[in-house]
């Protein structure tokens, strides 16, 4: 006995634990979670696991002393744990459940939590033991019942389990994506042949992103409404295909843009330094680009009340830029090009849309624009959902002028797009899903 109360002091509580209980001690898989948000005294929200043992009472002053058996959880940024981050999470414990308190939120925070393209989340830390009594016990030191809870299943039950509602979805959607992440998108096709040239596949992508997202998680992050502190992060787009003398090919990146913007997002100023260049890097400059970027209303509505899905409306940017080209065969030259584009995603009925892009563009070289003429390329793709999938088929027309080497072509591609906005817990569980649609079909 002596020699077990000096293994507890000198390794802690655990081994008591252990050799305590060791006989009578299972694993308790949880299946069921509940987010419960409280609006007094200060926004908070709960997480409360339920175990579905009704006959059961939880000790809870076990729980709360013993080291061994007390739930410890953290914040997470984007899957990672976050350091420096004003949001606290403290352990709750009841009769019949326990769970996590997460509080101390920012207005930016809080639109970010258990969002899925930047996920702020709870993960717990360690196994833990739970002890159970019977609740008509008289002696409840003469019936305990202990029990393991895996910090896995709980961390499962919360990335997998926990979603946001539609009105929730829909206001982050409009305070988070039309500040950048309206633009990260990836399509990919194939430009069937024509008599000039070989079917060709083609990539279309644009991605920003923060150099340090997990910024966004400091205490002086503030609530994100702020206009006088511009916003710093990098930029790529991009258009590839197998056909390298495609004109509408480019490659730009922009390792500084900055950006600042109004306190409901509708209105933004940036400024970037970019590489533009073909796909071959044969004609290729260096620019520096300042737009303002505006929401404006909606011109039509292609959706029903049977049908309301969110409807984005459409973007407009007007810039200019200054750049130097030093494109391979030709001596390098300054000048400059002033532009308006716009962006209009358009969804029709339940499954449809309609993808919009545009440029106008008047470019002030003689070596580029000979005739001192506007020109124009736009994009015009009609998508349909596939059930299940972040995915939609999507048929795109191409068809204007490259800004970078002016040359003209078109195309038409038959593809798929990855949507970015789906609520939807992973490509890999909606692929298994499709395979067993088609297992059923083929039975």
């Amino acid at each position: 006995m002596k020699f077990r109360i000096f293994l507890c002091v000198l390794f802690g509580l655990p081994v008591c634990f252990d050799a305590k209980a060791q006989s009578d001690t299972s694993i308790l898989k949880l299946t069921n979670v509940y987010l419960v948000e409280n609006t007094v005294n200060g926004f908070s929200l709960k997480l409360e696991f339920k175990t579905g043992l009704d006959s059961l009472l939880i000790d809870d002053e076990y729980m709360l002393l013993n080291d061994a058996s007390k739930p410890g959880f953290h914040v997470t940024y984007q899957g990672v744990a976050s350091k420096g981050s004003c949001i606290e999470a403290h352990t709750t414990i009841g009769h019949s459940d326990f769970g996590v308190k997460v509080e101390k939120f920012t207005d930016k925070q809080i639109r970010l939590f258990l969002a899925k393209d930047v996920q702020i989340g709870v993960q717990c830390d360690k196994d833990f033991m739970v002890r159970y009594h019977l609740a008509n016990a008289k002696k409840p030191e003469t019936g305990y019942h202990y029990f393991i809870v895996r910090a896995d299943n709980l961390n499962a039950l919360i990335t997998n389990s926990l979603t946001i509602s539609d009105s929730d979805r829909s206001s982050y959607v409009t305070a988070i994506n039309n500040y950048y992440y309206f633009e990260n998108k990836v399509d990919v096709g194939v430009a069937p042949s024509t008599p000039g040239a070989a079917t060709s596949y083609v990539l279309s992508a644009t991605i920003r992103n923060k150099y340090i997202p997990s910024k966004m998680m400091s205490c002086n992050a503030g609530d994100g409404v702020s206009t006088s502190k511009p916003q710093l992060f990098w930029s790529l787009a991009t258009r590839l295909s197998t056909n390298q003398a495609d004109s509408l090919n480019y490659i730009s990146f922009s390792p500084i843009n900055l950006a600042w913007y109004s306190r409901n997002f509708a209105r933004q100023l940036n400024i970037k330094l970019s590489n533009e260049s073909d796909e071959t890097f044969t004609n290729k400059r260096a620019a520096l680009d300042g737009s303002f970027q505006t929401i404006i209303p909606n011109f039509v509505n292609f959706t029903t009340p049977q049908d309301d899905r969110l409807r984005l409306k459409p973007i407009v940017n007007i810039g200019a830029k200054g750049y130097y080209d030093y494109s391979n065969g030709i001596d390098a030259f300054a000048s400059g090009q002033g532009y308006a584009k716009l962006y209009y995603y358009i969804p029709v009925y339940n499954h449809y849309s309609f993808i919009i892009n545009g440029t106008a563009f008047y470019d002030l070289s003689t070596q580029r624009n000979p005739g001192h003429r506007l020109s124009t390329n736009y994009s015009v793709t009609v998508a349909s959902e596939l059930p299940v999938t972040g995915f939609k088929a999507i048929l795109k027309y191409e068809n204007g002028k490259s800004d970078y080497d002016s040359k003209t072509g078109s195309t038409v591609i038959i593809g798929l797009m990855m949507d970015f906005l789906k609520d939807h817990k992973g490509l890999a569980d909606d692929a298994a899903k499709v395979q067993n649609k088609l297992s059923n079909l083929k039975g």
